[in-house]
């Protein structure tokens, strides 16, 4: 799961948010104006719940992280020196500055979908050396 997915379920009153209301509802109006209206409109729809109930099940069934044995895959990356385990769901989405300066080692190589890639550059970093001790930053189009 990624931010924008966690800012579209935040509008409905079904799904669990982790937040406490206010900041659930900073998230649920923050979808609209970080391409929300866009998505509603290519669904020909006003409001998320009138997204396709498959469509809505399917985002909220998203893992908000992933791991195997040597690598933890999250959207925006982990609280340095904070145990995999214990990570905070707000940090695993919106994390920046404090996971990208971290020049320490991690329990896992971290696979972070990051805005720290030029868009259409092919994933070239926009800082030399990004890529740091176990941490990679991958763009949009994968691994």
């Amino acid at each position: 799961m990624g931010n924008h997915e966690d800012m579209l379920l935040a509008n409905l009153d079904d799904y669990p948010s982790p937040y406490k209301q206010g900041r659930r509802e900073l998230h649920a109006k923050s979808f609209f104006v970080n391409g929300g209206r866009a998505t509603l409109a290519s669904y020909g729809v006003a409001t998320v719940r009138e997204l396709p109930q498959d469509h809505l099940e399917f985002f909220k069934s998203l893992a908000l992280s992933w791991e195997d044995d040597l690598r933890y895959y999250v959207h925006a990356g982990v609280k340095p020196g904070v145990p995999l385990a214990q990570q905070d769901h707000h940090d695993q989405l919106w994390i920046r500055g404090e996971f990208l300066s971290w020049t320490e080692s991690f329990e896992k190589i971290h696979r972070a979908r990051t805005y720290a890639c030029r868009p259409g550059g092919g994933g070239q970093p926009l800082q030399p050396g990004l890529r740091r001790l176990r941490q990679w930053d991958i763009d949009r189009r994968g691994l």
